[in-house]
């Protein structure tokens, strides 16, 4: 079009318009194929463009230097477009919302693939495969310290075969949720890897975010990390929204009230749980509700510190003697409370109506106590089940 006079009029059907059908074939074909980067092809096209329409035919001696200013400039802005992409390119990346976890809301880059990882958890895979993003949360018998939940997740790579070495540690806040923001490397790999991970205790929750990368590229991921990190929010679980408004439509239901005592439970809601489990004692008993409500109660009082009576304890404990669940929670608030021989005697005691109750057997090895004889386990009954 800019200098149509120098092509031979035999070859002019090659050129201007005549190019349309092949830009249209191209970029359809890359449509229809996933393994294609339609935005490279457009980007060579409209760069193409326009160093042609800035460039000269170098048949027009008089515009060389003119050529070479317009290449050279061009080289100039290609290298420092390409070295900020390289350098600011994670920050870049476009991340979308996933879905909750227990009340743990983050984001993923949009463009990784979610894949199983190498550990065994479902994760998102860059394209590039040089890193992977996990997001977890897990619920645990009884809240975790910072250090605990740093120990326990050290301890979990640990056991995937992984030797992991803590490279640093800082504590911040999301929300009023205090957390741990680690580095880790891995040292028995062929290729080493780098982990930057959000521990993030909460009631009896533990969220956990990793980004892997090879160490050769983890000075790329950090800015990537430090970004989905910051997006992490805490908000209320789906679960106990759930159980709260079934609590207002049936606030006389002792089953949907102990299910709200446990929701709030999980993500350190003491005081609700107290109140959901006491308003279940309340109302009529129905299939061991009361007793279950009386394991909560146990429980709760171990993990919080929320007063509460000798007088309390003990009738916990005493109004459901033959329940296995009850029993247990009841030893291990005495354990905490300074009162390990009492908790010994109330294990003794029900051990001689239930001696095959796995969760009772193992309280009675963490103890170093006396196993009562028994010739096939059970798996039945409230309390009792595979640990």
């Amino acid at each position: 079009w800019k200098h149509g006079d120098m092509i031979p009029a035999t070859a002019r059907k090659f050129f201007g318009w005549g190019v349309l059908p092949y830009l249209v074939i191209s970029l359809g074909m890359g449509l229809r194929s996933p393994a294609v980067d339609n935005w490279g092809h457009f980007g060579g096209l409209v760069g193409g463009g326009l160093l042609a329409t800035l460039l000269e035919p170098d048949a027009y001696r008089v515009h060389r230097s003119a050529n070479r200013r317009v290449r050279t400039m061009s080289f100039a802005f290609v290298v420092f477009v390409m070295g900020s992409l390289v350098w600011k390119g994670p920050e870049l990346l476009r991340t979308r919302s996933s879905s909750e976890q227990l009340g743990l809301q983050h984001t993923v880059p949009s463009s990784w693939s979610k894949e199983w990882t190498q550990g065994g958890e479902m994760g998102w895979h860059s394209p590039t495969g040089r890193a992977t993003f996990v997001a977890r949360t897990l619920e645990y018998g009884r809240p975790l310290s910072l250090e605990q939940a740093v120990e326990v997740v050290v301890n979990q790579l640990d056991a995937w075969g992984s030797t992991p070495e803590v490279v640093s540690q800082q504590q911040i806040w999301i929300g009023n949720v205090e957390a741990v923001r680690l580095s880790l490397r891995f040292q028995n790999l062929d290729a080493p890897e780098n982990m930057e991970a959000l521990v993030i205790p909460r009631g009896r929750l533990l969220h956990r975010l990793q980004l892997y990368s090879q160490e050769s590229w983890a000075w790329r991921y950090r800015p990537l990390a430090d970004l989905l990190f910051e997006d992490v929010r805490l908000v209320m679980p789906l679960e106990l929204q759930s159980a709260r408004r079934l609590a207002l439509d049936s606030s006389r239901n002792s089953e949907v009230l102990v299910r709200l005592g446990d929701e709030a439970s999980n993500v350190g809601f003491w005081e609700e749980a107290r109140e959901a489990y006491r308003g279940a004692r309340e109302l009529e008993d129905r299939d061991g509700v009361h007793a279950r409500a009386a394991e909560g109660l146990l429980r709760l009082y171990r993990d919080a510190e929320i007063d509460t009576t000798v007088a309390e304890m003990v009738d916990l404990a005493s109004s459901h003697p033959e329940d296995v669940g009850v029993q247990l929670a009841a030893a291990d608030l005495l354990d905490s409370h300074g009162e390990p021989e009492t908790a010994r005697e109330i294990l003794r005691t029900v051990a001689q109506g239930n001696p095959n109750n796995f969760s009772l057997l193992r309280a009675l090895r963490e103890r170093g106590m006396e196993l009562p004889e028994s010739e096939e386990p059970s798996a039945s009954g409230h309390g009792e089940g595979l640990p």
